[in-house]
C-alpha cells in the first residue's frame, strides 16, 4: 500500500475522505487497475454509509456501477479471446 493511501485510510470518516476514495478509485479505474479500484470504492461507499450521507453514498454505488461494467467487459473480452479457435 503506498504511504499516500495508507495516510487517507488512517484519516478520521468525513465527507471528504469519502470523495477523495471515490476519486482514487475512479482515477485507478481509468489506468486499468480494476481490483484496487473496487477495493477502494467499497471503502468510500462504507464511510459514506457510516456517514448517513444518501448523496456520497449514491455517488459511491454509481462508481462502484462503472468498475462493475468496466470488470464484466474486461473478463467478457478474455473469455472470448480464449474460446476463439487457434490457427
Amino acid at each position: 500500500m503506498t504511504p499516500k493511501k495508507q495516510t487517507l485510510r488512517s484519516q478520521t470518516d468525513s465527507l471528504e475522505k469519502a470523495v477523495m476514495l471515490r476519486s482514487l478509485g475512479d482515477v485507478l479505474q481509468l489506468v486499468g487497475e480494476l481490483q484496487e479500484s473496487h477495493i477502494v470504492l467499497e471503502e468510500s461507499l462504507a464511510v459514506a454509509k457510516r456517514l448517513k450521507s444518501p448523496n456520497y453514498i449514491a455517488a459511491s454505488l454509481f462508481s462502484l456501477g462503472n468498475n462493475a461494467r468496466d470488470r464484466q467487459q474486461k473478463y467478457k473480452g478474455i473469455f472470448q479471446e480464449r474460446s476463439q479457435p487457434m490457427i
